[in-house]
């Protein structure tokens, strides 16, 4: 994680989370009192208000990074739909105490307040020493991919090492080749420990690319997580019959074993007649072992630092690609991400 996303994290968290925080006080002086007073004062409107204010934060605008930072805070399940359960959770548990849901309540307006004093002092501290905030990936003209290698798709040791390093020179030539450019044109522009995080530089085309591969694999994705949610929720309710059971199954493994023909064809589609059909085996590997990453953990962020100018000068001008239409695209990956990172959540409740 560079300088420069602590201190756009710092922003963040004032801009969108300070604000909230006026709610929990809202809120947490009636608990307050009603944990005190005999004449109780009425939660709903505090409460509806906090959460909506939760709710409305836009996670989405978060890195990768950013997320990971504050769910080492333990702050993430604070904010954002999350935030918003957990709130209503404390004061609607079948053992509910005023004096233990107004402390709780308390506690986690604290968690907040002491968050956002860490990062606005790290990123006043990073402002202090005159850090030159130009980060790897703000270089113009080009579009970034942060890979993440972590769950199963983690390097551990060599042989991971060996195993992963293969599979993103076949991905990343299959990018490469489909965009007109050549393998080397794919840069290694920088790295982080961790989970292990490389940054890429590339084309325009090449990033539409992998931005278009990533969001159907990120929807196939949450269709399956939803397809496991509902299994759960009719297993919990006794409604689970074998049949039905059956039927899930078959469901999660079609959408399983059509997901990288489907993703295949839509890379194919933005490539259009560009397209050689030489290249369409280079293609269909890169997506097959792209799909792989993805489905054994691993992650990729975009990061679009593209003007008009750069699509037009493009080598790959044969296909036509609206920057706009590729920073709506990366900005539908992010909602997603945001809402399977949700419906993982559930999933971890309802465990």
């Amino acid at each position: 994680m560079d300088a420069r996303e602590i201190v756009a994290l710092s922003d963040w968290f004032r801009t969108n989370v300070v604000p909230a925080l006026k709610h929990y006080n809202a809120l947490n002086t009636v608990l307050q009192h009603n944990s005190q007073q005999a004449n109780k004062q009425p939660v709903r409107e505090p409460l509806n208000a906090l959460v909506e204010s939760l709710t409305d934060l836009p996670m989405a605008e978060l890195t990768i990074n950013q997320t990971r930072l504050l769910e080492q805070l333990d702050a993430l399940h604070l904010l954002g739909a999350s935030g918003a359960r957990h709130v209503k959770s404390v004061l609607t548990s079948s053992d509910f105490d005023p004096a233990s849901a107004a402390s709780d309540s308390q506690a986690d307006e604290q968690a907040l307040r002491e968050v956002e004093n860490k990062l606005r002092q790290a990123a006043s501290a990073l402002k202090e020493i005159d850090l030159d905030f130009q980060s790897v990936t703000s270089q113009v003209g080009k579009g970034f991919a942060l890979v993440v290698f972590k769950d199963q798709a983690s390097i551990s040791n060599i042989a991971d090492f060996k195993k992963w390093a293969n599979d993103w020179y076949e991905i990343g030539r299959g990018l490469a080749v489909c965009s007109g450019d050549r393998p080397e044109d794919i840069r290694v522009e920088g790295a982080q420990n961790g989970s292990i995080i490389l940054y890429l530089s590339m084309g325009v085309l090449a990033t539409s690319l992998l931005a278009r591969m990533t969001k159907h694999l990120a929807s196939i994705a949450k269709e399956i997580i939803q397809v496991q949610l509902a299994r759960d929720s009719l297993d919990r309710q006794r409604l689970l019959t074998q049949t039905i059971r059956d039927d899930l199954d078959k469901q999660r493994e079609k959408i399983e074993k059509e997901g990288v023909s489907n993703v295949f064809e839509e890379a194919k589609k933005l490539l259009g007649d560009q397209l050689k059909p030489e290249q369409e085996a280079v293609l269909k590997k890169a997506v097959t072992k792209f799909s792989a990453f993805y489905t054994a953990g691993g992650e990729v962020e975009l990061i679009s630092n593209f003007s008009d100018t750069d699509a037009q000068a493009s080598d790959s001008a044969s296909v036509p690609i609206e920057i706009s239409d590729l920073n709506s695209e990366i900005a539908e990956l992010r909602e997603l991400r945001e809402e399977i990172r949700l419906l993982g959540n559930i999933s971890q409740i309802d465990d």
